[in-house]
């Protein structure tokens, strides 16, 4: 649906939508002057996000978020590293699915490390095929970025893309799943 769309049919609702996607531009323009952010920051801007996109699919999508509070304000990440995963989540995995579909985001601390996941219950990887010689430029980007992150604190990083259904055949969907060092 495009803002003329709600314009011309919904104006209430494209009130609504210019006014949280205005919100989520400016903190994204705030943000991607640093190259970290505070968990909390991550988690506000993607929840934006999130609610940009379920005015698309109101009765399609939903999220939910998983993390320890106390973390919110003292783990740091590298800056929108999971919005490209989500926004695969909801266009490849919930968009593309029968009926209503679950994006599931979690930080998770483990010792010295982050283990960030996205997580969707949509129709998995195998319904997608790739067009020969295509690469994400997401996922691209992403490794780069963690690769910088190796280098600079000599840590592992790890990104695993998990088709769900490769694990057990009674589950869908796809699961990113990211490993960072703990800033």
């Amino acid at each position: 649906t495009s803002v003329g769309q709600y314009i011309d049919q919904k104006p209430g609702t494209a009130k609504v939508f210019l006014g949280k996607f205005s919100n989520v531009m400016r903190k994204v323009l705030n943000i991607a002057k640093e190259p970290y952010t505070f968990l909390g920051e991550e988690v506000e801007l993607l929840t934006d996000y999130l609610e940009v996109e379920k005015l698309h699919h109101p009765e399609k999508l939903y999220y939910k978020f998983e993390y320890d509070a106390a973390a919110l304000d003292d783990v740091s990440l590298p800056t929108m590293l999971l919005q490209p995963f989500v926004e695969n989540a909801i266009i490849h995995g919930i968009a593309t699915k029968e009926g209503p579909g679950l994006i599931t985001i979690r930080f998770i601390e483990d010792g010295d490390y982050l283990r960030c996941e996205v997580e969707d219950d949509g129709e998995g990887i195998h319904i997608h095929k790739k067009k020969q010689g295509h690469e994400s430029k997401a996922t691209k980007i992403t490794l780069r970025r963690l690769e910088l992150l190796e280098e600079k604190f000599g840590f592992k990083t790890e990104l695993d893309i998990i088709n769900r259904r490769t694990q057990n055949p009674t589950e869908s969907g796809v699961l990113v799943r990211i490993l960072i060092p703990r800033l």
